[in-house]
């Protein structure tokens, strides 16, 4: 019982010290969003605030291609033939056929499958 305790302390001083780091790493991300979203930049040193700037830039530069590719993307879909205006309609089931039995949602066919190799006769069952 001894060496359980033993074993499970380093396991949750491990523990501890991941949630720590993941607690600042958590800190360091909300601190760069609210930077990002213009907020709390009085903290921020010239350098701090030109790497902010530069990420803006790339970010609106991103979002310019994004709207210029979907754009593209509507002008060819427009090129695509259209589908009928029948093809959305609901599908209806087929008809029974005399060799189908029908149990619930499942489907049983009559077929002359035989199990073995051809020639030598078979252990056919027919299924």
């Amino acid at each position: 019982m001894e060496q359980d305790v033993q074993v499970q302390e380093p396991d949750v001083q491990q523990g501890k010290m991941e949630a720590d780091c993941l607690l600042k790493k958590i800190e360091l991300l909300e601190t760069s969003k609210k930077q990002l979203l213009g907020e709390e930049l009085e903290s921020c040193s010239l350098d701090e605030l030109h790497d902010i700037q530069g990420q803006i830039s790339q970010l609106e530069e991103k979002v310019a291609s994004l709207l210029k590719e979907n754009e593209s993307l509507r002008e060819q879909s427009k090129l695509l033939p259209q589908l009928p205006t029948g093809a959305f309609k609901e599908v209806t089931p087929c008809p029974s056929y005399p060799n189908v039995s029908t149990y619930g949602d499942h489907n049983d066919v009559e077929t002359e499958l035989r199990i073995g190799f051809p020639g030598r006769g078979s252990h056919g069952v027919a299924v």
